[in-house]
């Protein structure tokens, strides 16, 4: 699993990869503390295989702690990981995007 952080202003992309799990949270964490007065956060998930309760439980602690005010869009998941997160009704706390 990776996660690389390129900020352009007030936006800030995170591009993950691999399987987003436990092996992530000091990482993802790490990475992201330094953005979170941005005004917005772009994650592309499209590199990613898999997520489990972890990944879950990682980015429902960013929304909270970025704020409800700001705004996070997760940009093209894999279908797999998209109804997952349909399922867990993380999509009501995002913007979801998916490719063309």
């Amino acid at each position: 699993m990776s996660v690389h952080v390129v900020r352009n202003g007030d936006v800030v992309n995170v591009f993950l990869r691999g399987f987003f799990n436990h092996s992530l949270l000091n990482s993802f964490s790490d990475a992201l503390h330094p953005h979170m007065q941005a005004e917005k956060m772009v994650i592309f998930m499209g590199g990613l295989t898999g997520m489990d309760g972890t990944g879950l439980g990682l980015l429902a602690a960013l929304r909270q702690n970025f704020g409800p005010e700001k705004h996070i869009i997760l940009a093209s998941p894999p279908k797999h990981i998209e109804n997952y997160l349909t399922n867990h009704q993380l999509h009501r706390c995002f913007t979801l995007t998916t490719p063309f």
